[in-house]
């Protein structure tokens, strides 16, 4: 692999140091939070820097989905407190201590560690959130409610896009097509579903639909009480990311 040239360095080392800066100081406890929940190639991306646009949001990229890790290890901690907190006193118990398992002030302090730790936004920030795109998977409605418990309060957007086009990009080239597409209509039917038994705190996109119109996203601003401006949105819309351009050969 090519060594990146003297000024691609200096330019990441001053925005290294810059975004030091912006972080300085006990990390605040933020107004709300906002979450993009989708898969890869879905446009993720530029909804994420479309929501940075905002005034205080503060909307980090992807951390390879390291709350799912700390999911299932409140839900651990959650069976074990329920299946196994009575009648397993006994020092001689396999299951001795899990009466003292307390497995909500566990998500309390999984919260506080994921911002002082993990996004560590920057000074100012009032919501705050990430992108992801690893919640293909069948339990994501549970995975969820963990979040909402956590991070109050807690706002999802959800966004997809054609499963055809998300196939034909190089980022699933491997991928069994027929298990990426059962994948994102299970995807489709949780997230349909948990936007109706939630309609507070959430809002659902269609990539090919707000891309084309930026009038789609007025429910984006609405859920996190924010102006609508069309003409800065579409601004925004109209720069192509770097990642999305066609890789030379």
């Amino acid at each position: 692999m090519a060594k990146p040239s003297l000024k691609v360095r200096i330019t990441t080392r001053l925005r290294r140091y810059a975004e030091r800066l912006r972080r300085i100081g006990p990390v605040a406890q933020p107004e709300g939070w906002v979450f993009i929940i989708t898969y890869g190639r879905s446009g993720s991306t530029l909804l994420q820097k479309l929501l940075n646009t905002m005034d205080g949001v503060y909307v980090a990229g992807e951390n390879l989905n390291v709350l799912r890790g700390l999911f299932e290890a409140w839900r651990n901690a959650r069976v074990t407190s329920i299946k196994y907190g009575t009648g397993h006193q006994a020092v001689g118990d396999p299951w001795y201590g899990a009466l003292a398992v307390d497995p909500d002030a566990f998500a309390r302090q999984i919260g506080e560690a994921f911002l002082a730790s993990v996004l560590r936004p920057p000074r100012g920030s009032r919501i705050v959130g990430f992108k992801e795109i690893r919640y293909l998977v069948p339990d994501l409605a549970e995975q969820l409610d963990f979040m909402a418990q956590v991070f109050v309060p807690a706002r999802f957007i959800f966004n997809r896009r054609d499963v055809g086009a998300v196939a034909q990009s190089g980022w699933w080239k491997d991928a069994d097509q027929q298990k990426l597409a059962d994948d994102v209509a299970q995807f489709d039917a949780i997230t349909d579903a948990y936007v109706a038994a939630h309609p507070d705190r959430c809002v659902k996109l269609d990539y090919e639909i707000w891309t084309r119109d930026p009038d789609a996203l007025r429910p984006v601003f609405a859920l996190l009480d924010r102006p609508f401006d069309a003409v800065a949105v579409a601004d925004v819309l109209a720069v192509r990311l770097d990642h999305m351009q066609p890789k030379k050969a």
